[in-house]
């Protein structure tokens, strides 16, 4: 689960099987002495599946919550399914317990083969638990799968050899994997045994911290702090600090505008309308005002700027000092009232048809992998394009075919190249 959230920063505290979970300091953490357990923050959660679902809230961006309301059903049936009736069913297998005749009703299961043709009844359909997207669903119940067909407590059928194939697929699965060798060998060159199975699990256990997305959401630290994520965030280097005048300047004739001051992706950002107008960009050489839906800009004055080669359309206003920005404010007062105008009119840029010309490493993973064929289909196009010029800028191929398996996981989520 962890691995499928991308770039969030976490660490991790291993502990061995036996008396080390029953240690003072982490009953603290558990009382049960159970594994895993992770701390965010000041919050700590156990139990596997809370902390599946917990992680998803905590990170929306990562597009493992669900998101209609058949989603959300079939989540949390399948994932309290889960961890209720299966896991029941699956340990009273493992310990030989048989459920008296006509005592079934007493059983959370059931019985065994009831437990099983119901959860095989939820994946036929597919490929996820949610139907056509990956959701923190499968990583609960997928592993419930995998553990079950590996050590034999799950019969091996059509479908469950066929979900667990296409989560172990998965760069987030198979990184996750490298870990635990990686901790396994580390126990066996001290002396530790590597037994796996039911009794011992697939690795040593862990107590997870994982860090406070650091990302800006207060508008006055945009202002005196920084946007976050950065080494320089909050101290006397910070970018705002170097532009604190400009950026003052800036604000007040926004608020003057009446615009509706927000932050988004850690800085300042402007709305009318509904619709976002403006983000304000403050970096060591410049201050930029960046405009939304550019292409509708008459730029009368000739001032906006393409933010790089690859951008389409002229879309700021870059101040390289201070003083300038007071002989700009009437251009700027009125390119910010001209996007209002468009914006509370309901204006749109005209969609423009572009023809991606896609590597080659690209069109044969599109071609075999459905998945992400659907999902790459699915993206705007201006993340497709995103995609198409971070490949496009590797020279070997062996290089764009490892970005294409780093990216992999972005796609799924409907994000494009340099989203977080």
């Amino acid at each position: 689960m962890l691995e499928e959230l991308g770039s969030e920063p976490y660490d991790i505290v291993w502990l061995d099987y036996g008396n080390a979970m029953k240690a003072p300091e982490y009953l603290a953490i558990n009382l049960m002495g159970k594994v895993p357990a992770v701390r965010h923050g000041a919050a700590v959660v156990t139990e596997a599946a809370a902390i599946c679902a917990y992680l998803a809230d905590a990170f929306p961006h990562r597009s493992l919550l669900p998101q209609t309301s058949a989603e959300r059903a079939a989540c949390f049936r399948w994932m309290f399914f889960a961890a209720g009736p299966a896991e029941q069913a699956v340990v009273a297998r493992a310990l030989g317990w048989t459920v008296p005749e006509g005592r079934g009703a007493m059983a959370g299961f059931g019985c065994q083969a009831d437990t099983v043709n119901a959860l095989a009844l939820g994946l036929r359909e597919g490929p996820f638990v949610c139907g056509k997207r990956f959701t923190a669903a499968d990583v609960y119940v997928g592993s419930s799968v995998i553990w079950g067909l590996q050590f034999g407590t799950l019969d091996k059928r059509p479908e469950f050899e066929a979900y667990a194939q296409r989560l172990t697929a998965r760069p987030a699965y198979l990184r996750s994997m490298q870990i635990n060798e990686s901790r396994l060998k580390v126990g066996a060159a001290k002396g530790r045994p590597r037994t796996r199975g039911p009794e011992r699990g697939p690795a040593p256990p862990s107590v997870v911290s994982l860090a406070q997305d650091p990302m800006i959401t207060s508008i006055e630290d945009c202002f005196t702090q920084g946007r976050g994520r950065y080494d320089r965030f909050a101290t006397p280097d910070c970018s705002t600090r170097r532009w604190a005048d400009g950026l003052r300047q800036i604000r007040r004739l926004c608020l003057d505008l009446r615009l509706v001051e927000t932050v988004k992706w850690g800085h300042p950002c402007y709305m009318h309308a509904g619709r976002n107008i403006a983000v304000l960009g403050a970096f060591r050489d410049d201050l930029r005002v960046s405009f939304f839906d550019a292409a509708l800009l008459k730029d009368p004055q000739g001032v906006l700027e393409r933010q790089g080669p690859n951008t389409r359309h002229p879309d700021m206003i870059r101040f390289t000092d201070n003083a300038s920005i007071g002989a700009m404010e009437t251009t700027l007062r009125s390119y910010l009232k001209e996007a209002m105008d468009y914006a509370a009119a309901g204006t749109w840029p005209p969609k423009e048809k572009h023809d991606l010309d896609l590597p080659d490493e690209l069109v044969e993973a599109l071609e075999a992998d459905a998945e992400l064929a659907e999902a790459f289909r699915s993206l705007t196009p201006g993340r497709q394009c995103s995609c198409v010029i971070h490949l496009s800028s590797a020279k070997k191929p062996e290089t764009r075919v490892s970005r294409i398996v780093a990216l992999r996981g972005r796609i799924l989520a409907g994000k494009g190249a340099l989203e977080r």
